[in-house]
């Protein structure tokens, strides 16, 4: 197998990421709530519809991985060897750069909320409230607790 990019591998991951980023907006703005005791629109038909796929975000982050390991092991069954070394230099240049650029532009997003006016999502409700700390935001950065 050549060491070569699958394109359509990484349509496919996009359209999960996208599925993914609805998901979350529907959890944000409790659309669930407003389908089905709102505007009366049954749940099932809210959960079974061939639609389901814009809101699928579990299912097409386990689909993201699955896509994102086979394309990562791609380049090792090149016939052509890779070093590891330089591959995780890539990586982390491509990753981790762009991780340390979003929890300082949510930091900062966080700081513009006015957190005391409650939202219609009981999960922002109680994922926003933490207070920031600098060793909250070191842990983020850190990709976890330590």
């Amino acid at each position: 197998m050549k060491n070569k990019r699958i394109e359509q591998l990484d349509s496919l991951r996009g359209l999960a990421a996208l599925s993914v980023m609805f998901s979350h907006f529907m959890i944000v703005y409790n659309i669930n709530f407003i389908y089905t005791h709102v505007m009366g629109i049954s749940e099932t038909w809210y959960r079974y519809s061939p639609f389901h796929f814009f809101w699928a975000g579990h299912e097409a982050v386990i689909f993201f991985f699955v896509l994102s390991g086979f394309c990562l092991a791609l380049p090792f069954l090149g016939e052509t060897k890779v070093k590891y070394n330089e591959y995780i230099i890539k990586r982390f240049l491509r990753i981790y750069i762009p991780c340390i650029v979003s929890v300082i532009l949510a930091v900062f997003l966080k700081s513009l909320i006015n957190l005391n006016k409650q939202t219609s999502s009981d999960w922002v409700n109680t994922m926003w409230v933490t207070s920031s700390s600098t060793l909250n935001f070191i842990e983020h950065l850190m990709l976890g607790r330590f």
